[in-house]
């Protein structure tokens, strides 16, 4: 008989770089009456012999294949292949068109360069306004000042950790056009206006 080629990796296939380590365990046969070998492709140019191997590190992300291949003494053989994918980690990122605006009409927009795999999106526009999701539409304030607006990020992909960034904006008061007549009339031939800013 064969000696089939099972094992085990844990509930999770898919997991994110910061975490992307898995604990390969053969299953031992008991019906395999004499010893067979095995031979482990961890399909990132690791290779093994051993029933187990822990704790063991994917440094790219990107998909992998993990075989292992076991041949008894006759000369039976199997194997078995199984798929988990490494993903990028979560990375808040935004950029604002335009950081700074008078009062009057101010409007500010972000635009998300965030990176990972289904994302959750939170942001503080440092107003107590809050919004979710990764275009919150424009952003107006009451009054004039500086303000932090953050954004944190998580995956739901519990392997991959959260971040979040802070970027400022700030809204000046808005200019006010004024000026005073010294007088408001003067004589034809003598027509020098004074006018105090």
């Amino acid at each position: 008989p064969k000696a089939l080629a099972k094992f085990d990796m844990g509930a999770d296939s898919l997991k994110c770089l910061y975490l992307s380590r898995w604990t390969f365990t053969h299953t031992i046969d008991e019906d395999i009456s004499g010893p067979y070998k095995k031979f482990w492709d961890f399909g990132n140019g690791s290779t093994g012999i051993f029933n187990e191997y822990k704790n063991l590190r994917y440094f790219d992300t990107g998909v992998y294949f993990v075989q292992l291949k076991t041949t008894t003494d006759v000369g039976c053989k199997d194997s078995l292949t199984k798929k988990i994918q490494v993903i990028g980690n979560t990375i808040a990122d935004f950029q604002l068109k335009d950081s700074l605006q008078c009062f009057t009409n101010h409007a500010f927009e972000v635009i998300d360069n965030s990176k990972g795999v289904d994302l959750n999106y939170w942001w503080d526009f440092g107003n107590d306004k809050k919004s979710v999701g990764a275009k919150p539409g424009l952003i107006e304030y009451d009054s004039f000042g500086t303000y932090a607006i953050q954004l944190k990020t998580t995956s739901n992909n519990l392997s991959c950790p959260s971040d979040s960034v802070i970027r400022y904006v700030k809204i000046l008061k808005s200019p006010k056009a004024e000026f005073e007549l010294l007088t408001d009339s003067v004589c034809f031939n003598n027509n020098t206006i004074h006018v105090m800013n």
